[in-house]
C-alpha cells in the first residue's frame, strides 16, 4: 500500500501514479480534514481528521517507539517536530499545526506514513478503523 497526501497537488499526484502503477500496487489517496473523522470513498479514496492523524504521531513519539537516523532529513523533522503544536481556539476547536509561519510537511508526512501502518494493521486483523 502507498498512500499519498491528496491536498493541492498531491491530487494531480495521485492520478498521474493511479495511470503509471502496476494493478496490484494499492494506491490510497488521503485528503486531511479537520477533526478526529475518517470518511472512506471507496477504497482507494479517504478523508481523516488531523488530529487523528498526529495522534498517532504522538503516541509512537511518547512511548519512543519512533528513532530517527543521523541525516539532515532528520534534523529538520525533529527540528519541525518541535515546532508542532495543538492549540484550543475560541471556538473550542484545537488547532494542530506547525508555530507561526513554520513548516509542518514532514511531522504531517511522518504522521500520514504511522497512521497508514496503524490502518493496515486494524484492516489486517479484522478491527473497524
Amino acid at each position: 500500500m502507498v498512500t499519498f497526501d491528496a491536498i493541492g497537488i498531491g491530487r494531480a499526484v495521485v492520478e498521474l501514479a493511479r495511470q503509471a502503477a502496476p494493478s496490484e500496487l494499492h494506491l490510497v489517496a488521503v485528503t486531511i480534514g479537520a477533526g478526529r473523522a475518517l470518511t472512506r470513498h471507496g477504497d482507494n479514496d479517504l478523508v481523516v481528521g488531523k488530529h487523528r492523524l498526529t495522534e498517532v504521531a504522538q503516541v509512537a513519539l511518547e512511548q519512543a517507539g519512533l528513532l530517527l537516523p543521523d541525516t539532515p532529513g532528520a534534523y529538520e523533522l525533529h527540528r519541525q517536530l518541535g515546532q508542532f503544536n495543538r492549540r484550543r481556539t475560541r471556538s473550542g476547536y484545537q488547532r494542530h499545526e506547525a508555530a507561526g509561519r513554520q513548516h509542518d510537511d514532514l511531522v504531517l508526512a511522518l504522521a500520514l506514513a504511522l497512521w497508514t501502518g496503524d490502518l493496515m494493521h486494524d484492516q489486517q486483523a479484522g478491527v473497524a478503523s
